[in-house]
């Protein structure tokens, strides 16, 4: 009964874990018959030799290490290696071969001793150190030292006659000194297929994919992996030729980022303790290239192209841009969930009547994905429209100490491909749409325009941030845009709705913010400050920084007994830099009165006439005035800050 309830809960929860020791010889024997296969996403970044060499440390002293992750499906017998490539593949080579990283200098020798023996021909040793190294890595079964030895002095040799009783006296020399570390290396190489280590089985009982979101969370390489990477195991089928691709400028910057990763492992090798097995001359002799690749060096076009509205990967040359490879597939019509096909959209696609892929195709493809995205975000880059992205008059504003607090907004990962997504495929209906003898930038002009004209992008910007359309992982929008042709930024909002979700936006800021410490300033509240404050410090703005600040200074809400929400929107303030050091703390009633501030001038910017300036002011005030004065200056000026954004919107 017992064993009937617990499949049944491992059907239910779809994973079932079972950690065991298992041999190492029975892992390799696995992979040898096929049983055990690696993904193909690990099978171009190897461990350097100093990793290496620490590892089999590790298992030699028998000390912990993390275990070995394999994917087996309830209905298969096959399993597939998820986390613990570099670990089984350093184990698998020293087993198979174990002197394929032997340096010379490992066998410890005395190198005086050596040099007499080939009569102080430096020369000659050296010579013997390399090729006697190599004919030890070729040596796979009956490991014979005497005639490893004999035969790299023949080797070395061969150009000049030398008695045969020499070679025996050398050989025997050199076999006396180095055959007890190379049997002692071979003997550990031999016990190490019995040592058992930790397996950790997961099985899948019906969504197999969900192994994906596992390795990632659990890889435990420091190369952290997307899911395109884990995806590509299944693109082999794709080849791309880029013969002559050097006549494309587009086809040359692709390759330049390939050579750019691929320089980047072998230049680092050391410092990551990662090496490709694979180079850029590979690539350049080959004249090919697979679809990951492809993608890759197109992705990082993409992510150089889209700073106003992606974060940029933290190491450039190799880290993976997602963004980029969703944008691909969504533009050619997969969605979120059928990312692991993106193959087979490239087959349809692309290829030709010879059954190959289309480099020019993909190109133009790539091409015009590449125009829209740049298009976006030069949107986002012109002065209205950066005025939503937290810029007072084209200038960043100062929300708090650093300098990430103080970087232009961008909007949400999926917002940003839904709006590339639906603009690509309401312009490119077909691929003549546009003369293709403009140059890239008359054709981001035209796109721009149209965008202007025919779409509502900053108001869906702003609707959808206040109302957290994209507060999920899960792109339901951009799936709907591709599947069902639901496109929503042609559409008009209207004010009365904007009013709501703005009021809405304002009640839950101030109902849900501290008002005992200093406020972070949220995304939402940044636009609609940003945007209150457009045109208010025009004069010498370029000599200045605007910074937030209260009107009713913060530490009086610890007088007061917190009985104010202090940090409210309605009293936050944009100051330049020069009036805001000027007010400080001080009542700014008073500091008017002591002309120290223009009564035009603070009107400007706190948006009241001069008869409610009292309500700011708290010296010689008793508390349950201060109070009662607050809510009124909170609720006047949220007004007028709702109203200016309005009016910002929709001013036609």
């Amino acid at each position: 009964m017992n064993n009937k309830r617990n499949s049944t809960m491992e059907t239910l929860n779809n994973i079932k874990t079972d950690p065991k020791l298992i041999s190492i010889k029975t892992l390799i024997d696995n992979k040898e018959n096929k049983i055990l296969t690696l993904p193909h996403f690990q099978r171009n970044k190897v461990w350097t030799k100093k990793m290496k060499d620490d590892f089999k440390e590790t298992l030699k002293k028998d000390f912990p290490f993390g275990s070995i992750l394999i994917h087996k499906k309830a209905d298969s017998d096959k399993q597939t290696l998820i986390d613990g490539y570099q670990r089984l593949s350093t184990i698998e080579e020293f087993c198979k071969q174990p002197f394929n990283d032997l340096k010379w200098n490992d066998l410890g020798v005395a190198d005086d001793y050596f040099v007499s023996i080939f009569d102080e021909n430096i020369k000659k040793y050296k010579s013997f150190q390399k090729f006697f190294v190599e004919n030890l890595k070729e040596i796979k079964n009956n490991l014979d030292t005497y005639t490893i030895v004999e035969n790299t002095i023949l080797q070395i040799f061969s150009n000049e006659k030398i008695d045969q009783n020499q070679v025996f006296i050398k050989a025997s020399k050199i076999t006396k000194e180095i055959s007890t570390k190379i049997l002692e290396i071979k003997s550990i190489s031999d016990e190490f297929q019995n040592k058992q280590i930790p397996v950790i089985y997961v099985t899948t009982f019906k969504e197999h994919g969900v192994i994906t979101d596992i390795f990632t969370k659990l890889n435990t390489s420091g190369q952290k992996l997307s899911k395109y990477e884990i995806a590509a195991s299944d693109w082999e089928n794709i080849k791309v030729s880029i013969k002559d691709y050097e006549k494309s400028q587009l086809a040359e910057e692709i390759i330049n980022n390939l050579k750019n990763k691929y320089d980047y492992y072998e230049h680092n090798k050391h410092k990551t303790g990662i090496q490709m097995n694979k180079n850029f001359n590979d690539i350049v002799f080959n004249e090919e290239i697979d679809l990951f690749e492809l993608l890759f060096g197109f992705s990082k076009v993409l992510e150089e192209n889209s700073t106003n509205l992606f974060n940029k990967t933290k190491n450039q040359k190799i880290d993976i841009f997602e963004e980029g490879f969703e944008l691909i597939n969504y533009c050619l019509g997969g969605t979120n969930k059928t990312f692991s096909k993106l193959n087979d959209l490239f087959i349809d696609k692309f290829k030709t009547n010879e059954g190959l892929v289309s480099l020019s195709k993909i190109l133009l493809f790539f091409k015009n994905v590449n125009i829209v995205t740049k298009s976006v975000n030069d949107y986002f880059l012109e002065d209205n429209t950066k005025i939503l992205l937290g810029s007072v008059n084209n200038k960043n504003i100062s929300w708090g100490k650093t300098k990430n607090d103080n970087k232009l907004l961008k909007p949400s990962k999926f917002q940003s491909i839904s709006f590339i997504v639906e603009i690509f495929k309401s312009v490119f209906k077909n691929e003549n749409d546009f003369n293709f003898n403009d140059s890239d930038n008359d054709i981001v002009k035209k796109i721009i325009k149209i965008i202007k004209d025919e779409f509502y992008i900053g108001h869906h910007f702003i609707y959808d941030t206040f109302t957290d359309l994209f507060s999920s992982s899960s792109n339901k929008t951009v799936d709907a845009i591709v599947n069902e042709n639901k496109f929503r930024y042609s559409d008009f909002i209207p004010k009365e709705e904007m009013k709501k979700v703005i009021e809405e936006v304002i009640r839950k800021y101030n109902n849900s913010v501290s008002h005992t410490v200093r406020p972070k300033i949220d995304k939402s509240i940044k636009i609609i400050i940003s945007i209150a404050y457009n045109g208010i410090w025009n004069k010498n703005l370029n000599n200045h920084n605007c910074n937030i600040d209260h009107l009713i200074p913060f530490d009086l809400n610890k007088k007061l007994n917190k009985k104010i929400k202090i940090n409210s929107l309605g009293n936050l303030a944009l100051l330049n830099s020069t009036s805001n050091s000027i007010k400080s703390d001080n009542d700014l009633l008073r500091l008017i009165q002591e002309n120290k501030f223009n009564k035009t001038d603070v009107s400007n910017w706190t948006f009241l006439e001069e008869n409610d300036f009292k309500l700011f002011s708290f010296e010689n005030k008793e508390e349950s005035e201060v109070e009662k004065d607050f809510e009124k200056l909170a609720n006047i000026r949220e007004n007028e800050i709702k109203n200016k954004l309005l009016n910002f919107l929709y001013k036609n």
